[in-house]
């Protein structure tokens, strides 16, 4: 997974949770999607490196459209795009 960038719904817990740790230690860029922020974060600090972190509720389409389609140069960690990056 190094090199690619994956958006995880639902990565403040359980199986969204660990999908994100699965894909962090591949090597993958995350993007973690939850409502509950302090879950999201919680997440985020245990991984290694750069994530971004956005609340969002995916039954917003428009608002989980909007952050799967924005561009990867918006997401890098020095430019956080209504979220925020930790790590």
């Amino acid at each position: 997974m190094t090199g690619k960038h994956v958006v995880v719904t639902g990565a403040g817990t359980g199986i969204g949770r660990a999908i994100a740790l699965r894909l962090a230690r591949e090597g993958a860029s995350l993007t973690l999607l939850a409502w509950d922020e302090e879950n999201l974060r919680e997440t985020a600090s245990r991984i290694e490196g750069a994530t971004h972190v956005e609340t969002c509720d995916v039954r917003e389409r428009r608002r989980l459209a909007d952050v799967v389609r924005r561009p990867r140069r918006d997401r890098r960690r020095d430019r956080p795009h209504g979220g925020g990056w930790t790590g």
